[in-house]
């Protein structure tokens, strides 16, 4: 099976404590690792102001996170990821 590295950015809710954002990107860890994946990288980017309200919110954490796995599995995560509730956007690019 062959993988394909992908970069995925995550807007999070930035009104979790620390340790609820870590366990939110420990999720997202897990759930590509579900999908046959490997993490690569994950970079906290950190609080930014939205360009726009998302869920009557102003600012959001930004994670970019890379990563290898088989196309596959990537629309059922992208579809995964996008159900929780402190993830208020998913952005999946192939490289």
């Amino acid at each position: 099976m062959d993988k394909n590295k992908y970069e995925g950015l995550f807007i999070i809710n930035s009104d979790l404590a620390e340790e609820d954002r870590d366990k939110v990107i420990k999720d997202i860890e897990k759930d590509i690792a579900s999908a046959k994946g490997k993490v690569i990288d994950v970079d906290r980017i950190g609080k930014k102001k939205l360009a726009y309200k998302i869920k009557k919110r102003i600012e959001g954490v930004y994670v970019n996170i890379k990563f290898e796995a088989p196309s596959e599995g990537i629309a059922v995560l992208n579809k995964k990821l996008k159900m929780k509730e402190d993830i208020f956007r998913v952005f999946i690019l192939r490289k």
